[in-house]
């Protein structure tokens, strides 16, 4: 493999990371205000 081709895997797997952590993030943010709204009722 040459460079650029690690380069652009490289990239790809980042947005992939990216990705999933902003999904992740979400997941977690829904359930935080499923708990805050749960707690004030």
């Amino acid at each position: 493999m040459n460079w650029s081709a690690i380069a652009a895997s490289a990239e790809v797997i980042g947005v992939i990371g990216l990705i999933i952590s902003i999904a992740y993030l979400g997941v977690q943010a829904h359930q935080g205000n499923r708990v805050a709204q749960d707690s004030a009722f």
